[in-house]
């Protein structure tokens, strides 16, 4: 048997950027349903009749099942007081660092299965770097 699970990473983000020595820990144990249900989610053009309360309702599920699911750990503060990395702690963030978080994880998820230790994050978010693979 080949065991496919506990996959992490360590977001680590560009010199100079918005998030610049914070470190992030996330799961990258993603099931293409998942994958699917995040990118309904993120699908925030109103192609249809869809209400913009509907479509909020959405990018706060979003946020919260990345805070509740794939959100493993950080070192983010907020007026000196630490964060917890949960849900509500990725709803209690300024935007733009949540963001910024949020599509560094998605890059890393399509990033192809490393070789070696660091895999790029695809420049998808100028705040990204580079993502960390953790051993299992």
């Amino acid at each position: 048997m080949f065991e496919v699970g506990g996959n992490t990473a360590r977001l680590e983000f560009a010199d100079g950027s918005a998030l610049d020595g914070a470190t992030v820990r996330v799961s990258l144990d993603v099931s293409v349903r998942e994958y699917l249900d995040i990118e309904r989610a993120a699908s925030v053009l109103p192609l249809d009749d869809t209400p913009a309360s509907e479509l909020l309702d959405r990018w706060e599920a979003l946020y919260r099942m990345f805070g509740e699911r794939f959100l493993l750990g950080w070192d983010l503060t907020l007026e000196g007081e630490a964060i917890p990395s949960t849900a509500e702690g990725m709803l209690a963030i300024p935007f733009r660092y949540a963001r910024a978080i949020f599509l560094a994880w998605k890059a890393a998820l399509s990033s192809p299965l490393p070789n070696s230790l660091a895999v790029s994050a695809n420049g998808a978010t100028p705040e990204a770097g580079f993502v960390q693979m953790e051993a299992s």
